[in-house]
């Protein structure tokens, strides 16, 4: 039986990239673990990154979205994720992460 991975997307104004990050994740974390669950906290954003992730909850089950109505900053974007997530591992992928999504795997 494998362990549930619960992924933490933080951001703020992501909305021109978030759901083209989140596809990518998509295509990449079934491979390791059929159980997950991807948890985008919007740390206050200005923009539409809520209206984006909605969309992106509506299309997939496994998204789930934290809204923080003001901006906390990461760490209290990753607490407000951690607070939320029900997996047995979390990873983390901050906005602007070097890593490529294709190492995960090597995690």
């Amino acid at each position: 039986m494998s362990r549930t991975l619960s992924l933490l997307l933080p951001v703020h104004n992501a909305q021109a990239q978030l759901e083209q990050t989140v596809l990518a994740l998509l295509d990449v974390i079934p491979e390791l673990t059929p159980n997950f669950e991807v948890l985008i906290i919007d740390d206050g954003s200005s923009d539409d990154t809520s209206d984006t992730a909605q969309q992106l909850v509506a299309r997939f089950p496994q998204i789930q979205l934290i809204r923080n109505s003001h901006r906390l900053g990461m760490a209290g974007a990753v607490g407000s994720g951690v607070a939320a997530a029900r997996g047995e591992v979390i990873l983390l992928r901050e906005d602007g992460t070097k890593l490529e999504l294709a190492h995960l795997g090597r995690l």
